[in-house]
């Protein structure tokens, strides 16, 4: 498995210290031996008065306002950096309470774009109204059962909602993109030792290398799929010493400009994460 050099590292090192968000700068200390404490005090900078998070915490969405959507993606942080201390917690409980009593719903279900992101610079995926997926409800009901105890008031609302969309989760079918949020399912439910589904047989056959890192985080990956996403990642490295994000956003707001300067700082914090914990 390919691995970076020390000059690799370096330089990486500074180009997400250059161009990278505060929570950027400590999500990279903390995947290379710093303290944790300070991606918690970076997140409380996203976090609105109501319990959940907003302020361009996910880049491609400009909306001040809590969504669904960026809470569920600080709480994926919390999970995969193994964030637990007393601040973290109080996060946790505010954040819950906005999702299931006040954050946006259609039909029983949480959904990716919401109406107040057109009031906002945002990628086309954040224009409200958009397909319905049941991919974000399944991986919050997912993260609630793996970050909340089960004497938690939202444990148990998520196994209550989980009963009451089983059905529709069940057919609907994941995109290559929204496989990771089935797993983040899948290993929740198993937390709470409900075992009557197919999740990881669905799971299994639809990893990718594109999406085989992140699944990892939360179901057990075959060790050669790892290896060679690793190296995909190693060799897709740019000149410059980052990454980039492909995904453009190609519409009419020219803050998708500084969009792709700030992913560059996400994109290499996250991807030195894997590196750091595959093939160092």
């Amino acid at each position: 498995m390919k691995t970076l050099t020390e000059n690799q590292i370096s330089d990486l090192e500074r180009g997400i210290f250059n161009k990278g968000r505060d929570i950027d700068v400590a999500l990279f200390n903390a995947s290379n031996g710093g303290e944790k404490e300070f991606v918690v005090d970076a997140l409380t900078l996203y976090v609105n008065s109501d319990g959940g998070f907003g302020q361009g915490l996910f880049i491609d969405n400009y909306n001040p306002a809590s969504t669904a959507y960026t809470t569920y993606y600080a709480l994926k942080i919390v999970y995969m950096y193994g964030l637990d201390d007393d601040m973290t917690n109080m996060l946790l409980k505010r954040a819950f309470t906005f999702l299931y009593h006040k954050a946006y719903q259609e039909k029983n279900f949480w959904v990716k774009a919401e109406p107040s992101n057109n009031n906002f610079a945002h990628h086309d995926d954040f224009t409200y109204p958009s397909n319905e997926s049941l991919a974000l409800t399944s991986g919050i009901i997912g993260l609630t059962l793996l970050l909340q105890s089960p004497t938690s008031p939202y444990y148990k609302l998520a196994l209550k909602k989980y009963n009451l969309l089983k059905p529709l989760i069940d057919a609907y079918n994941f995109k290559e993109n929204e496989v990771v949020d089935l797993a983040i399912l899948s290993i929740g439910l198993k937390q709470a030792n409900i075992l009557d589904n197919n999740y990881d047989e669905r799971i299994s056959k639809s990893i990718t290398l594109n999406n085989a890192l992140e699944i990892s985080n939360y179901f057990n990956v075959k060790k050669e799929i790892l290896e060679e996403a690793i190296n995909l990642l190693i060799d897709q490295l740019l000149p410059v010493g980052m990454w980039e994000n492909k995904k453009k956003w190609n519409n009419k707001y020219p803050e998708g400009d500084v969009a792709e300067i700030k992913w560059m700082g996400a994109i290499s914090a996250e991807n030195f994460y894997y590196i750091k914990k595959y093939s160092c």
